[in-house]
């Protein structure tokens, strides 16, 4: 009974405020209009990261022939490395 005489409204569903949305602008335009100028200027950074692939390739080269010449490759590993020692060759002659 004592349900039907209290009128309180402390029973059922709350409405809980969240935080207020965070602005979209606050952080700068990626890339900026300095930097999009700066990508559009011309070749940046392409040559010193052709000249850090050029010598990677060629430190991996010798690693496959050294592990060829201690006998490490064993089946089709051995095959797979034959085939990227002569694509990696192939490469090396046309880029002088």
């Amino acid at each position: 009974m004592r349900a039907a005489e209290d009128d309180d409204d402390d029973y059922g569903p709350r409405r809980r405020r969240g935080k207020a949305k965070p602005d979209p602008n606050r952080f700068p335009k990626v890339p900026s209009e300095k930097g999009i100028e700066l990508m559009n200027s011309g070749n940046f950074g392409v040559s010193e990261i052709k000249a850090l692939s050029i010598i990677t390739q060629k430190k991996k080269l010798a690693r496959r022939i050294l592990d060829r010449e201690l006998g490490l490759d064993i089946g089709p590993r051995r095959k797979t490395n034959q085939l990227l020692m002569a694509q990696v060759a192939i490469f090396f002659c046309c880029i002088r």
